[in-house]
């Protein structure tokens, strides 16, 4: 199995960089900040809800350690902007544990909303993933008042826990990864 040190290094193998293939994750264990639940990555956050769908959301946070993507051929390396597209592996409206609850009151009075509920979306070893990479052109602002805004490319990994229907995956993006690169 090659291996591979980026995501845009492995982009470039690919007979058809914009498909999406079946994946995997590893990577050392570490615990979601909520459920303590085991996973090789996280986010988390105070969701607004409207109608049982999401709205918004606060009080976000995020695993700040790489894993490594395993495909049928390669592992890579993955520290890069990431996009979610997966229930989450814990939803929990009504928390028993009280620091939860106090931070569940504190974000529905901030968002003056009726529903909320605390979210974690977490990449989990052993379970089947989608994935695509996402090239995406973006400009940069200027650098000071002389020098103009230039164009740039930004690698996205987007990972989903359903098949790609049409190149696109299947539901919304958790709320913490729209835009992340």
């Amino acid at each position: 199995m090659k291996k591979y040190d980026s995501l845009s290094e492995y982009r470039k193998t690919l007979s058809d960089p914009k498909a999406p293939f079946k994946s995997w994750v590893e990577g050392k264990l570490i615990e979601a900040i909520w459920s303590h639940a085991p996973c090789v990555y996280f986010e988390a956050a105070a969701l607004m809800l409207v109608e049982g769908r999401y709205a918004g959301h606060t009080d976000t946070y995020r695993s700040d350690r790489g894993f490594t993507l395993i495909t049928s051929d390669a592992e890579i390396k993955i520290d890069c902007g990431l996009r979610l597209y997966l229930e989450p592996t814990w939803l929990e409206r009504h928390p028993k544990d009280l620091q939860l609850k106090a931070l569940l009151a504190e974000a529905k009075n901030r968002m003056e909303a009726s529903d909320v509920a605390l979210a974690e979306y977490a990449l989990l070893p052993g379970k089947d993933y989608w994935a695509k990479i996402v090239r995406k052109e973006l400009w940069l602002p200027p650098n000071g008042p002389e020098t103009p805004s230039r164009r740039a490319h930004g690698t996205a990994l987007y990972l989903s826990d359903k098949p790609f229907v049409d190149g696109h995956p299947q539901g919304e993006a958790s709320s913490l990864t729209n835009w992340t690169y």
